[in-house]
């Protein structure tokens, strides 16, 4: 990583804390990081993979590298390629809901007073009816 960026290198919090929407949104929170390395000049490139090549359109890659250059204060360039990714955002997100489901899920079973319901009147719980808060 670049130590000039003052960043810890993870890119799944920086891709899901940039100010971005639509396609552009999508490609950096589907993105996965190759490398990020220093061009002359003091400039950075973020190497990324991407998944879709429809995440490419519409400008997306600018707004990308305008919002990583205004996150860092200096010139961003951002360079994609396509294949399939592991460590991106979406990835954690969907890993945080799926604990949250787990520990919603773990908590209403052995609730005493659900548990007391399932005893004294044979309720149970429907699959897929638990949701967190």
């Amino acid at each position: 990583m670049v130590a000039e960026l003052g960043w810890d290198g993870h890119w799944p919090t920086l891709a899901a804390s940039l100010a971005l929407r639509g396609v552009a949104h999508q490609m950096a929170f589907q993105s996965e990081l190759l490398r990020c390395e220093a061009l002359n000049g003091g400039n950075v490139c973020f190497h990324l993979r991407i998944p879709l090549e429809t995440l490419r359109s519409s400008g997306s890659v600018e707004k990308l590298s305008a919002a990583l250059s205004e996150r860092f204060g200096k010139e961003v360039r951002v360079e994609t390629e396509l294949g399939a990714v592991a460590d991106t955002a979406n990835a954690v997100a969907e890993a945080e809901r799926a604990e949250r489901q787990r520990k919603a899920e773990h908590k209403m079973k052995n609730d005493p007073f659900v548990q007391s319901m399932m005893r004294e009147f044979g309720a149970s719980i429907v699959p897929g009816s638990i949701h967190p808060l």
